[in-house]
């Protein structure tokens, strides 16, 4: 919202500290409806880091210190896209600031595939999800190793961040905990079953026509007999980006190893959840997330 009065330009916008707030100009604070909530509850400012990837290039991070001085347990959000990125700029990541008052500190990070470098490093990943984006998440995590306490780390996120969650767990099993949402976990099927077919097909370079052996070497579900770290699974039904098969076919190959999973299923709601389903949703899924983190401590 934009209003103009004068010369002053009032606008409402959210920032890494605020939620939806009014401001004017060049960013000085008019109204803060929220400043009741905020001044009795912890509000934690990022702090930028830069990690070396093998492939020759920085990539950018963001840490969130749960308690300073003190090696608190580790939420690890991994971003979608994959091809977007995470910033500091103009919006606060609500989820984070929930994790962090849990006692969570947050690590975010945009490796390789991620946008904001170049369309060279965008591009690294096309057609090869979870390898060296996977390599450069782990080396975020071990920069940081000794501000956390490495025995009780965790890791989450949806979408791409979804197939990521479970194609790390399948590779590394340093965390206690696992939650992938809305993920695309059979490369195989996933451009057959989207609502973005052709972005799928040249994402991966060809269908499953072409490249039925890589696809399916790629998919988690084709290595979930590897995965050692308890796994929620959540999505929801109305989900046509990501289509909730995919989900139904991780949790019934978790199942059939006989490895700790649970499946939670949001009626209504599509692939926005997280930011635009339904209220009552948005506060469950991240209450379940937080509760299976402390189940697993």
């Amino acid at each position: 919202m934009i209003a103009i009065s004068g010369d002053d330009i009032y606008y409402t916008a959210t920032g890494p500290l605020h939620p939806s707030t009014v401001w004017k100009n060049k960013g000085e604070l008019v109204y803060e409806p929220n400043e009741e909530y905020l001044s009795s509850h912890k509000i934690i400012t990022p702090e930028e880091m830069w990690f070396d990837s093998p492939n020759g290039f920085k990539f950018q991070g963001w840490f969130f210190e749960a308690e300073k001085g003190k090696k608190s347990p580790l939420a690890f959000h991994i971003h979608g896209g994959p091809h977007v990125m995470w910033n500091n700029a103009g919006t606060m990541w609500h989820e984070w600031q929930c994790f962090l008052s849990a006692g969570y500190s947050v690590l975010a990070t945009n490796p390789q595939g991620s946008s904001g470098y170049s369309e060279k490093i965008t591009q690294r990943i096309v057609g090869n999800w979870g390898v060296d984006d996977s390599r450069d998440l782990m080396l975020a995590v071990d920069a940081i190793a000794d501000r956390v306490d490495t025995n009780q780390l965790y890791i989450l996120g949806g979408s791409y961040a979804g197939f990521q969650t479970a194609n790390v767990i399948t590779r590394n099993h340093r965390f206690r905990a696992a939650v992938a949402q809305r993920g695309v976990f059979d490369l195989v099927t996933f451009a057959l079953n989207t609502d973005i077919p052709v972005w799928a097909m040249a994402e991966f370079i060809g269908g499953p026509w072409e490249n039925l052996e890589h696809l399916w070497k790629l998919s988690p579900v084709g290595r979930v007999h590897e995965i050692q770290t308890p796994l929620l699974i959540i999505a929801g039904e109305n989900d046509f980006r990501v289509a909730i098969s995919q989900s139904e076919e991780l949790f019934g190959a978790m199942r059939y190893f006989n490895k700790e999973a649970v499946f939670v299923r949001y009626p209504r709601d599509g692939h926005e959840l997280s930011r635009s389903g339904e209220p009552l949703h948005i506060i469950d899924r991240i209450e379940r997330m937080i509760d299976w983190f402390e189940k697993h401590k």
